[in-house]
Formats: structure tokens, sequence, C-alpha cells
């Protein structure tokens, strides 16, 4: 009696729950009997270059550049054999061999040079102010 309810709970469980959204990572949709499924037990994962990389960036912070230029040497070989093409942009900016993004042109302003009249509104502005300060 007491393996059909739960069979029978397994069951609606499977069908109500959602599918876990793809676009949202690792997150998986919460199910109270599962403790796989709290979010407090779903870390990302890191892959040993990720590793390596936020050590030689801490390494940075602390004043050691040796973690970061082994790194740099790493990824420079890397270049050279596969032309970078698995290569995220911040481990290309790393070895300087991002692509420069798109330079804009200079952006023509049209300025009205009428000098006569900026002059003009600008002492009869001070005029009005010198007459404000007499009183």
């Amino acid at each position: 009696m007491i393996k059909d309810k739960k069979f029978e709970m397994q069951k609606k469980l499977k069908n109500f729950t959602a599918k876990p959204d793809p676009s949202k990572g690792i997150i998986k949709p919460f199910r109270n009997d599962d403790p796989n499924t709290y979010l407090v037990n779903q870390k990302e994962t890191l892959l040993a270059w990720d590793v390596v990389l936020k050590s030689a960036h801490n390494d940075i912070k602390k004043g050691d550049y040796s973690g970061i230029s082994k790194v740099k040497k790493i990824l420079n070989d890397d270049y050279k054999k596969s032309g970078g093409e698995w290569m995220n942009d911040e481990e290309k900016k790393l070895i300087k061999k991002d692509k420069p993004k798109k330079v804009f042109g200079p952006v023509k302003i049209d300025i009205n040079l009428d000098i006569t009249k900026s002059r003009l509104n600008l002492e009869k502005i001070r005029a009005e102010l010198d007459f404000l300060k007499k009183f």
C-alpha cells in the first residue's frame, strides 16, 4: 500500500516537473525530494584551464607575474599552432592578438560661427548682470 502511494507520487512528480532551461545553465528545477536540485548544491564546475587562469590573475594582485607569463607562453604556442581558432576574446587580449574594435571616423559638428551675434548676446547678458548688481 505504501509502495503504491510512493510510486504514484513519483509518477505525478515526473509529469509535473518542467525540463531544465538550457539558457539558464546549471540550474535544475527545484524538487523537494531531490537534494541535487537544491540551489546550494548546484555549483559551477570549473575546468583545469579556468583554475589556472584564475590563480594567475590572483597572483598578479599579489605581485607575482610568473604565473601569467607561463599562461601567455602557452597561449602564444597555441595561437601559433591553431591561429587562435578556439580562444575566447579574453585569452586573445592576454597575448595581444585580439582584433581591434571598429574605429569611428571624426564626427562633423556644424557650428554656427556667427561671432558678431554671439558677442552681442554676451555683451547684453553682461550689461544686464552689471545693472542687477547695482541694486
